[in-house]
Order: C-alpha cells, then structure tokens, then sequence
C-alpha cells in the first residue's frame, strides 16, 4: 500500500465526512500502519529475486546455490594498471597525489568486509550455472552470458581441442578473473576467453557481425581487437 492507497482511500470516505480534518487524519494513521507492512509484503515478494535482491535477501539467494557472501576484493576503482586494461588508472604526479591508481594485487586478502551486492550477484550467477551444467558448448555460451548479464557471446573453435569464446563487453579484473573457475569439458586441452567491445568488434570477412580496419585518416572507424584473459 503506497501514499496513491492512502489517498484512494479517502476518497472512499462517506459525504459527511469529506471535510472532517479529524476523521481524514484518523483514517490517514489507520491506513499508515498497513502501509509499512504492505510494502515489506512487496519487498519480500518482489525482491527476491536475483536481478532485485540485495543485503540479507541476496544472501539468502546465496546460501542456497551453496555460496556465502565472500571477502571483498581490492576495490577497482583506484588501482594501477596499463593502457591494455581499460578499468585501471595510470602514475600520479607531483603536483596531484591524488591522480592516478594505487599500486595493489587483485585481490585484498586480508579484508573481511564482505563484497557488495553487484559483485555478489555475479558470483552467484556464475554458481548458478556451474551448479547444473555439464560444460557442452552450449552451456558454456550461456554460462558466460548469464553470469555477465546476458551479454552476446560467440564460440570459435581452433582444432578439435582448442575451443575460444568471444566475450562482448570489457571486462574489469575481477569480472575476468571469473574465467579462471568456469569449468572445462573433459578432453579439452586448451580454452582461451577473449574479451571485446560488443558493438564494435574486429573481424574479416564473412563475419556480419564484426567491422575492419580503422585507417590512418580516421581511426575512429572499423572494430576492437579482442582482449585474450
């Protein structure tokens, strides 16, 4: 029940009541304490859900694909890296020892802040798909959809042994980091994950998907080259 039911249901009220300040406000607290229990009822209802759930109801979610809520990674935001890895930041400065990334490892081992609710829900939703498949090509595709937010993916295979997927979204280093446990079918000996700009891919001919070279005149034209993780 919102304000929206508050106010419909005053204007329920008998004729002879319509003006009388003191019944609206007694009617008003009546309906007010419903209020707060209708919208947890909502909450409970609609936020339990993966894409909705968060603090202790994403936990729940959690405990029941069989993974607790986690350490909390080295923050992203702030950390050194290279022109390759578009998430990180570069040196500071003299003048502004502000700018720039800290120097850190992926992962701060010794934290035990528990990880947010966006990162959360990715774990989970790589748990989720690893939990019930049996790693065929199309559970692979759809594991890495699902577990970065239904992005596109595509499938190349080098050899017989020697499988690639094409990854459409720049990755952070903790979303690449994932990669390393999506399982692999047995008999696979190699799996490469290539990460690249969704709406603007490199690729050749024959692939209607994907754009060419950019040129010397204007390298805002043609496609990104994949990322290997």
């Amino acid at each position: 029940m919102s304000d929206d039911a508050i106010i419909k249901g005053l204007s329920r009220l008998a004729y002879q009541f319509e003006t009388s300040e003191k019944f609206r406000d007694f009617i008003t607290s009546f309906l007010s304490e419903f209020q707060e229990l209708n919208i947890s009822g909502l909450q409970l209802l609609n936020e339990r859900y993966l894409d909705t759930a968060i603090g202790l109801q994403l936990d729940g979610i959690g405990e029941i694909v069989g993974l607790p809520r986690p350490g909390k990674p080295v923050d992203q935001a702030g950390v050194f890296g290279f022109l390759d890895d578009q998430t990180a930041l570069g040196f500071g400065t003299i003048l502004d020892l502000n700018a720039g990334g800290n120097f850190v490892s992926i992962y701060d081992v010794g934290s035990t802040t528990p990880i947010g609710d966006n990162l959360y829900r990715l774990l989970i939703r790589a748990k989720i798909i690893k939990n019930q498949t049996a790693m065929t090509v199309d559970d692979t595709l759809r594991l890495i959809s699902f577990t970065y937010g239904g992005i596109s993916v595509r499938y190349v295979l080098a050899g017989n042994l020697h499988p690639t997927y094409d990854i459409g979204r720049i990755l952070d280093q903790f979303e690449a980091s994932l990669v390393e446990d999506f399982p692999i079918l047995i008999g696979i000996e190699n799996v490469e994950y290539h990460m690249h700009s969704e709406t603007t891919p490199f690729g050749f001919d024959g692939d209607d998907e994907s754009l060419g070279f950019s040129t010397i005149a204007d390298s805002t034209i043609g496609g990104n080259f994949a990322q290997i993780i």
